[in-house]
């Protein structure tokens, strides 16, 4: 039996685990171009996919905060590949 709440505790903890990493990337703890070797297009994917629900949950839910990390890193990987030329 799957429902709504088991699909949103899934998806927040897929989101988390993007957020995790992010906070070892932006606290010096992961390095950001093996992250982003590694998984840089997962991220930007994810992000992207997920954008609009994270702006509903700061908005509309007042987490005001939520995956800022998440969202921290999605720029630097984006801004990093701009700057190399590749893909975003």
């Amino acid at each position: 039996n799957y429902d709504g709440k088991e699909f949103y505790r899934k998806l927040h903890n897929f989101l988390s685990e993007y957020e995790y990493i992010a906070t070892g990337v932006n606290n010096n703890v992961f390095n950001l171009k093996i992250i982003d070797e590694l998984m840089g297009s997962g991220i930007l994917q994810a992000y992207k996919t997920f954008s609009e629900y994270i702006k509903h949950l700061r908005s509309f839910h007042n987490y005001s905060t939520i995956y800022i990390q998440f969202e921290k890193i999605f720029a630097e990987i984006k801004k990093r590949r701009n700057q190399k030329g590749g893909q975003s």
